[in-house]
């Protein structure tokens, strides 16, 4: 749903809750959580704008696309690499979300804590969620992720989306199968008992 109509229908949804009671049937009315939205955006961003899926069926990974390398070059005409790549990347995408839900329903950059030179990528102050976007090797980030959540006393849902990448002299993909192994699905379990829940999602879904 569109901002704003998920802005009118719940705006829509006060008014008649307080004139009527929270019986309202109105809150039919209410679009999917903010969480889903912004998910589904970054993907449909990720896909149309920034990855190519290359390889074979069962071993497809995100490849930047040409038109993405070309719109990546500095001011000097270099084009990006590695971690400078990333950054260009995360900040167009932190742009593309804000300009789609606003600053009010989306922070970025967003401290980890009080006292922390942390930040979150991407962060849902209503479901009280953090967003890390993960365009290198999620074995290099996903400790530092959890962590950061686990130190920010508000956050209570941390959702990783992640880019499937090669790896090692056999070109491995990992990404979904990172998370398949169960050092990492114990640590996600480990981690949900206490206070935070952690979900994982691809950053550029499959297309047939």
């Amino acid at each position: 749903m569109p901002r704003v109509w998920r802005e009118i229908c719940q705006g829509t949804l006060v008014f008649l809750t307080a004139s009527f009671g929270k019986s309202c049937s109105v809150i039919s009315l209410v679009s999917e959580p903010l969480n889903t939205e912004l998910i589904s955006s970054i993907q449909q961003f990720c896909l149309n704008k920034v990855f190519d899926k290359l390889g074979n069926p069962g071993q497809r990974y995100d490849e930047y696309k040409p038109s993405w390398r070309r719109f990546s070059k500095d001011a000097n005409g270099q084009e990006r690499q590695g971690e400078r790549m990333s950054s260009f990347t995360l900040e167009e995408i932190q742009k593309a979300v804000t300009v789609e839900f606003g600053q009010k329903n989306v922070d970025t950059e967003r401290s980890v804590g009080s006292q922390s030179d942390l930040a979150f990528d991407l962060y849902n102050p209503s479901e009280r969620t953090a967003f890390e976007i993960c365009l290198g090797a999620i074995k290099n980030e996903f400790e530092k992720d959890i962590l950061k959540a686990r130190l920010d006393s508000e956050t209570v849902t941390l959702v990783i989306l992640y880019r499937e990448y090669k790896s090692g002299p056999q070109g491995r993909i990992y990404g979904r199968r990172w998370f398949d192994e169960p050092a990492q699905k114990q640590k996600i379990e480990l981690v949900g008992r206490y206070k935070t829940k952690v979900l994982h999602h691809p950053l550029v879904i499959e297309t047939t």
